[in-house]
């Protein structure tokens, strides 16, 4: 584990793959095989094999929730709030594109900041602070249109990130609306 605790046996097969079942979310692995082979009472090992590391997904957000604040013309403000998944670097949210019938990133709340997706650049810009209370998470949306269409559909996933790691994202939630 990412712990630092040192190596520990969690099964053997006879198999050429294994499922190690007993995982914690977002938390960091190394895991290294070797091959044995037990002919009556001789027990014959090969070498390990190099490190391979996995990260484990972050559990998916829970709670969660967005309301209109403001509807001034074209650009409209809006409150997501959601239970802050352990372990979790940050969380991206999806808007649902009527014409493409597509989820597309919209959002990302990093630390104690929220982005907003550019899709000319295909960059994050920060526009806001990120609340943080009681185990909850809350950011302020801007340029949300709800003129264009009555109701807006949003998703959302945690990801977490940890060096030597690749990224890992959790399921995406169920749809939250935005009317």
């Amino acid at each position: 584990t990412d712990s630092g605790r040192g190596w520990k046996l969690i099964g053997t097969t006879g198999k050429t793959s294994y499922v190690d079942k007993k995982l914690l979310p977002a938390f960091g692995y190394g895991y290294r095989v070797r091959a044995v082979c037990q002919t009556g009472a001789v027990l014959r090992s090969g070498a390990y094999s190099k490190r391979v590391n996995v990260l484990t997904r972050p559990a998916v957000p829970g709670n969660r929730s967005i309301k209109a604040i403001t509807r001034a013309g074209k650009k409209t403000k809006a409150e997501f709030t959601c239970k802050a998944s352990a372990r979790a670097s940050g969380y991206e949210i999806c808007q649902y594109n009527q014409r493409t019938k597509q989820y597309q990133p919209s959002y990302r709340i990093q630390g104690t900041k929220v982005y907003i997706y550019r899709k000319a650049d295909k960059r994050y810009q920060k526009i806001g602070k990120v609340r943080k209370s009681g185990g909850k998470i809350t950011g302020t949306l801007t340029k949300i249109n709800l003129k264009q269409y009555k109701k807006q559909y949003f998703k959302v996933r945690a990801y977490v990130d940890k060096s030597g790691y690749s990224r890992q994202y959790s399921k995406f939630s169920g749809r939250i609306i935005l009317k």
